[in-house]
């Protein structure tokens, strides 16, 4: 990864009003209540290390509505971009406003599907709702956002059908980009009927490669790849070596900062009055799972 193009992930909370059964959050909701200051670096550290983008994610960070707020309104001026990922239900035209305002820069929404059926199965979310959700964005975005829709890819939803109706339903609607994100088990064992096997998968990563213009596709080249080699490893019963050199930093719902969101070690994690010694370098790490960084 290009160290000019480094990424600040912050799980702002563990909490979620949404019962997706994919979640690796699913089983821990250990959460703190966390001091603001734990998810803000310094400002000279940030320019020190080239950061230019923070993604916050959660749980649903809209629960935590005002310290998101707080948050991008303290990176607004040193960060390239600013990346909200959301299930969308409390999302509002006052709150996507004042959230555009503290220098939001990308609003993606989780969607998987138009199927009635299969989107409470997945989700425990009625489809029409989310989708008025994500009108109601399109509605209320300008030209200085874009608004991009994610889908998870499971055993229930990646019909060649599913996905081009999800699609035909993001073009009506106008959303500029679409984002797939095959989901893997290797955090939840539980969830294992819901990986696709590697045939299935191979078959979608064509489809999306032959669209990818004509469906305005935002996947990673990279992530789809190690999908592709993680899910031949497990075939193989083999560990891989972690395909790129560590670059990011992750912010945990309990405030720990950490050099990878998969790994714990002493050397990868840091209490915040260490962050001048904090240094990013390839880390030997043999895989199983997917990293953040790649997403």
């Amino acid at each position: 990864m290009d160290e000019k193009n480094r990424k600040l992930l912050i799980e702002i909370t563990l909490n979620c009003n949404s019962q997706c059964i994919y979640c690796y959050n699913s089983k821990n909701k250990d959460n703190l209540e966390i001091n603001i200051e734990q998810f803000l670096l310094p400002v000279n550290f940030i320019k020190k290390q080239n950061f230019n983008q923070v993604v916050i994610t959660g749980g649903e960070p809209l629960l935590e509505y005002n310290k998101l707020k707080k948050i991008f309104d303290y990176y607004k001026g040193e960060m390239k971009e600013q990346i909200l990922i959301t299930n969308g239900l409390l999302l509002t035209r006052k709150k996507i406003n004042e959230l555009i305002e503290s220098g939001m820069t990308k609003l993606c929404i989780s969607c998987d599907g138009v199927n009635e059926k299969t989107q409470y199965e997945l989700r425990k979310t009625h489809a029409k709702k989310i989708w008025s959700k994500i009108k109601e964005a399109k509605q209320a975005i300008d030209e200085r956002i874009q608004l991009e829709l994610l889908y998870t890819l499971t055993s229930i939803n990646s019909s060649r059908s599913d996905i081009e109706k999800f699609v035909m339903k993001t073009k009506k609607e106008e959303i500029e980009s679409i984002k797939f994100q095959p989901i893997t088990c290797d955090l939840n064992l539980d969830l294992k009927s819901l990986e696709l096997k590697l045939e299935k998968f191979i078959e979608i990563m064509k489809l999306l490669e032959e669209k990818k213009e004509k469906w305005y596709i935002s996947n990673s080249n990279q992530f789809f790849e190690f999908t592709k080699i993680l899910l031949e490893s497990k075939l193989q019963n083999k560990n891989i070596l972690c395909p790129i050199p560590e670059s990011n930093l992750f912010i945990n719902a309990k405030g720990m900062l950490q050099i990878c969101p998969i790994l714990q070690h002493e050397n990868l994690t840091y209490s915040f009055n260490e962050i001048q010694r904090i240094t990013f370098e390839p880390i030997n790490c043999k895989l199983k799972t997917h990293c953040l960084c790649m997403f």
